[in-house]
């Protein structure tokens, strides 16, 4: 896939190739592409696909980032990463981040358990539903205790 994506990324600052369409969804990449090649009018190859490696890690930090400055976390929780509950119906979070993620409230902990991790949390909440801002509030209040 790494490949795949490399060659796609190189295409697209190749001046040489006509008829690229490209379709992108969270889940898969499509390309369709016809190429005309002439080695005499490339010069630059080599500083081409240095580029899009470079643009392809810097689109991978910044869209995959466990922590960071990424709408959809909370990021007044230091050390913790919470995604908010207004990006779950997103397709891109969905699809990448809540398959790995649990659903938790701001009683909860984690052990460590053959290298893996274990949820306990509280079953003695209230039946509402807290934004993140008091999630927030609540979680590190309980860290500063």
């Amino acid at each position: 896939m790494l490949v795949s994506i490399l060659t796609i990324l190189f295409l697209l600052y190749n001046k040489n190739a006509d008829n690229l369409h490209l379709h992108v969804n969270p889940i898969s990449i499509q390309v369709s592409v016809h190429i005309h090649f002439n080695h005499e009018t490339d010069t630059n190859d080599r500083a081409l696909a240095l580029e899009a490696i470079r643009l392809l890690q810097k689109i991978i930090g910044k869209q995959f980032a466990a922590f960071g400055a990424l709408p959809w976390f909370i990021e007044t929780i230091p050390g913790e990463a919470y995604i908010k509950k207004e990006w779950e119906s997103n397709p891109f979070v969905r699809a990448v981040f809540l398959p790995n993620c649990q659903l938790v409230g701001p009683k909860h902990s984690l052990t460590m358990k053959n290298n893996s991790w274990i949820v306990h949390d509280a079953s003695d909440y209230d039946d509402t539903e807290i934004n993140y801002e008091e999630f927030s509030r609540l979680r590190t209040g309980k860290n500063n205790e």
